[in-house]
């Protein structure tokens, strides 16, 4: 059995690659380009390690996204970590829920956190913790089979999955299982 490996000299690298490796080690320096896709530019931008990265029209917007969705996740993740510490995790989550409106301008505006990304993260921090608490809710009286899917469902929500998403594809897979035990009982 032999293994082919191309010799060094007739090896192209995937400029992805050598982009992947630049913005690791922090020595990536092209702002006439996108990061992502390689693409012209329409904008540029510093990142924490200090790389100049460019960003096409269509990337620009999403990485904003991205980040502002990264950051309510976090904060989700940490508000329902200390949910867990209560008695009743689904009642402390509602808590906190009614209380994020009044609550989180203050913080952000205590933070230093910039207006537009206080906009942004507010209504999906809610959402994220009005789902989280929904899950919570279902669980305490679902049998075991159904905890294992609410589990699931937790988990992806934990990961940055779109609580909408998540929560459709579950009613999907409840009813899907409605069905099947209807099915075994006939």
């Amino acid at each position: 059995m032999s293994i082919f490996a191309p010799e060094a000299s007739t090896a192209t690298p995937d400029p992805r690659d050598q982009r992947a490796e630049q913005l690791r080690t922090g020595t990536y320096d092209n702002t006439a380009v996108c990061v992502y896709d390689g693409r012209p530019a329409a904008t540029s931008r510093t990142t924490g390690n200090g790389n100049q990265i460019g960003l096409c029209a269509d990337c620009g917007p999403a990485e904003e996204l991205i980040t502002y969705r990264q950051a309510a996740v976090f904060v989700t993740n940490r508000l329902e970590t200390e949910a867990l510490k209560t008695a009743d995790p689904a009642q402390t989550l509602g808590n906190i829920l009614d209380a994020l409106p009044e609550v989180m301008p203050e913080v952000f505006q205590k933070m230093g956190t910039p207006d537009d990304l206080a906009t942004a993260l507010q209504p999906e921090i809610g959402a994220r913790v009005r789902a989280i608490r929904d899950l919570y809710q279902v669980r305490t009286t679902a049998d075991t089979g159904y905890t294992k899917v609410l589990d699931i469902a937790l988990g992806a929500i934990r990961n940055g999955a779109d609580p909408g998403d998540v929560g459709e594809r579950v009613l999907e897979l409840l009813d899907q299982a409605r069905a099947e035990k209807t099915e075994a009982r006939a």
